[in-house]
């Protein structure tokens, strides 16, 4: 009976141990999709910037990151993303920025070193 107890004691540790390891590698692949279409944003802001007067980009942002829901915005020059609680965010070349990010496609243009988000 002590010998059976022990095994089932090592068997639900066990168990326990390898969910924490399945949640965090969970969380880790969410904030590395999170991380991805951040980055790719804010490349895309950046190079409209960069190319200057009359530069035109089209982008398409994802419905759901990892099969969640997120908000993504621009405040200023610093672009930021809530994802599951989670913010994180990234500086932006431009400080003049028309418009607003919205889940699909947007287009972005510089128009006199500005940009305007459709």
């Amino acid at each position: 009976m002590i010998i059976f107890s022990a095994i089932i004691a090592i068997l639900l540790a066990v168990l326990w141990a390898s969910q924490s390891t399945i949640f965090s590698i969970s969380e880790e692949s969410r904030n590395a999709a999170l991380e991805e279409a951040l980055s790719s944003v804010k490349n895309a802001l950046d190079r409209a910037y960069l190319a200057g007067d009359g530069y035109e980009e089209n982008i398409t942002l994802p419905y759901r990151i990892a099969g969640y829901d997120y908000e993504i915005n621009i405040s200023g020059n610093f672009l930021y993303a809530n994802f599951s609680g989670t913010l994180k965010g990234k500086i932006l070349l431009a400080e003049n920025i028309s418009g607003n990010l919205k889940k699909g496609e947007n287009m972005i243009k510089n128009r006199g070193g500005g940009l305007i988000i459709e």
